[in-house]
């Protein structure tokens, strides 16, 4: 028997250092000890599954891990008769957001709904609008969240703030099952590789539009150009280096600015010398029922997040330390002494969180 069926491509390669990936492969992690599948898609066209079989192999996200002792398996492409078996044999269904949601028919998510788990992630509408999507996209992704929160009966959030969000959207999913889980590594930073001498600001992340990039790079160049700050290191830590470095060049700051990628294993020793963090996020519904993985990394890291306004997830409701961006343009920043009361303050949220963290965990594996 099949005891889960994940919907979602397993993380390999590069995508392994997502932060959707990040919080995926700790969903996996729960449930290490049982039998996992996971299928990608269904009924994909046969010149699509050839673009993304060829597509995969060239990045490398092809290979399932060397340890998994057969516990997992993984398909790119089944039909729904297939699909039907697989979902009969199923203890849990487990989605990983609303995008793989719409792979499957309504009809199967009417049926299997009682054995589902959909974890919400973000709100996937809301970040299609924001961007722009077709209307047709929206028109469908909508069909299918109205689909889901009337049959799937267990639903995953990263914040209360998301909860709460779906749940006044959907007054009848108020009687559903609802997990919150932020998920963020374990590891611990070792702080006493922050030097005292000079500031180190990072960048962890890629190049999407809510990631504000232009924004922050322009920020360095006025903080260059104002002279009203020194020994100051900037690192970007990012697989997109051409990009960067192009704006880095357009701002003329390509002198000031670190731009690497690392392997996901290096990041903690990148982390640990970290001072501050950029995590610019815009004030909108999306980012106000978020939880990024990089703000969860940076606060347990002790790097203090420079956000351009504060109000992300449950974090200010939490009484999170931050530096806002119009500060770090102006050239006001804290001293060294301030900086470590912020790391302390954010801290005791971090090991709130992990409590919270363990008690969901716990919730999730007695569904099996």
């Amino acid at each position: 028997m099949n005891e889960i069926i994940f919907i979602a491509k397993y993380p390999t390669g590069w995508l392994k250092q997502d932060g959707a990936s990040i919080r995926f492969l700790a969903i996996d992690e729960i449930f290490s000890d049982f039998n996992r599948t996971y299928i990608e898609s269904f009924n994909f066209p046969f010149v699509n599954y050839l673009y993304y079989w060829y597509r995969d192999i060239k990045r490398g996200y092809n290979k399932l891990p060397e340890s998994s002792d057969n516990k997992i398996k993984s398909y790119k492409y089944l039909t729904k008769n297939q699909t039907i078996k697989i979902f009969e044999n199923a203890k849990i269904i487990y989605i990983e957001n609303f995008t793989n949601l719409a792979k499957l028919d309504l009809n199967l998510i009417k049926k299997y709904g009682y054995k589902m788990v959909l974890d919400f992630h973000g709100c996937v509408i809301e970040e299609m609008e924001m961007m722009n999507a077709p209307i047709w996209k929206i028109s469908n992704m909508k069909k299918y969240e109205k689909f889901a929160l009337k049959y799937i009966k267990t639903f995953v959030s990263v914040t209360n703030n998301m909860t709460t969000y779906y749940q006044n959207k959907y007054q009848e999913s108020k009687k559903l099952k609802y997990i919150t889980l932020p998920i963020f590594n374990s590891s611990n930073i070792n702080f006493s590789e922050k030097k005292e001498n000079a500031l180190n600001i990072l960048y962890s992340g890629r190049n999407q539009v809510w990631q504000n990039p232009e924004l922050m790079v322009k920020s360095i160049a006025e903080v260059v150009k104002n002279k009203k700050i020194s020994n100051i290191n900037y690192t970007f830590l990012t697989p997109d280096i051409q990009y960067y470095t192009n704006l880095a060049k357009k701002y003329e700051v390509e002198n000031y600015i670190t731009i690497k990628s690392v392997a996901p294993n290096d990041l903690n020793q990148e982390y640990a010398k970290a001072h501050l963090g950029f995590i610019l996020r815009d004030d909108n519904v999306v980012n106000r029922v978020a939880c990024p993985t990089k703000l969860v990394e940076y606060m347990k890291a002790g790097i203090i997040p420079i956000v351009l306004q504060p109000e992300i997830g449950d974090f200010n409701k939490l009484g999170y330390k931050y530096i806002l961006n119009s500060d770090i343009r102006q050239g006001n920043l804290p001293s060294i002494k301030e900086l470590k009361e912020m790391q302390k303050i954010n801290l005791e949220i971090i090991n709130e969180l992990e409590k919270n963290v363990a008690s969901s965990k716990a919730e999730l594996q007695n569904l099996l």
